[in-house]
């Protein structure tokens, strides 16, 4: 008796819970200020390479990126181009970008930022050589767009040790854009 009586106390304070953290949810996606919840989700992303010598390319590159928010900070990111050549001090490279993993994090206003990091994987030898770390801070202009800038450091796979002869990081930055991605029903 006892024990059907706490069960039934248990499923009551867990509904309770479930009916607050929702209630808190659909209020900090309501209001008009930019928090941590508004990011969550998904959004498509134009991220705007200009030229450069490490790409090698000479006009800017218009890069397609989808990124994923969690409430709880995580960021993953999978970008259209998974293989790109790279210029390097130590070589050439034709190099598989992997999926980018990192966190982000509300700063204040209406800003944001974010740090992650991306495997480079050598496509001739299939062994990792390096990472791509990117930083990226935006501004959520509206509940659904977002525009930032962001910078690119190619790395050693230590993490820390540049890819350039002189020590100072091999970097390229940028503009980027993105929209949250909706959520949509089936057609009836």
């Amino acid at each position: 008796m006892a024990l059907d009586r706490m069960s039934r106390v248990a499923v009551m304070l867990t509904i309770i819970c479930l009916i607050a953290g929702s209630s808190a949810l659909a209020v900090g996606q309501s209001e008009g200020k930019a928090t941590p919840k508004k990011m969550n989700g998904t959004w498509s992303s134009i991220v705007t390479v200009p030229p450069n010598d490490i790409l090698g390319n000479e006009d800017d590159l218009d890069l397609p990126e989808l990124d994923t928010f969690s409430t709880a900070g995580t960021a993953i990111t999978s970008a259209a181009a998974s293989v790109m050549p790279l210029d390097l001090d130590q070589g050439f490279y034709l190099a598989a970008v992997g999926l980018g993993q990192g966190n982000w994090k509300f700063v204040g206003g209406h800003r944001f930022v974010m740090t992650q990091w991306r495997f480079l994987t050598d496509t001739n030898s299939g062994e990792p050589f390096g990472y791509i770390k990117v930083i990226a801070e935006w501004t959520l202009v509206n509940r659904n767009l977002a525009a930032g800038e962001y910078e690119v450091q190619i790395l050693a796979l230590d993490m820390m040790t540049p890819f350039t002869s002189d020590g100072t990081p091999a970097a390229v930055g940028g503009p980027f854009t993105m929209w949250r991605l909706p959520i949509e029903r089936l057609p009836k």
